[in-house]
């Protein structure tokens, strides 16, 4: 059994990205993280580690989306 965790503030962030309604500074960083190769993109994770590992978490971890979900509709 898993614990349960709070959503965070940036995975709060990444929901409205998805629902495209995140501010025009997250869009933009998101949207740069998207786009960078394997350096930038452990650069930029440094740089903003609370508003950029929920992205990463979703691009490269199974199973995070609908944790993730599960936790947000638990609220």
């Amino acid at each position: 059994m898993t614990e349960e965790k709070e959503v965070t503030r940036g995975e709060r962030e990444l929901l409205f990205y998805i629902r495209g309604s995140a501010g025009g500074f997250y869009t933009k960083l998101v949207d740069a993280f998207l786009l960078a190769d394997g350096v930038n993109t452990a650069r930029l994770l440094k740089a903003f580690p609370e508003e950029l590992t929920p992205v990463h978490r979703y691009r490269s971890e199974d199973g995070y989306w609908e944790d993730l979900l599960k936790r947000v509709n638990k609220d």
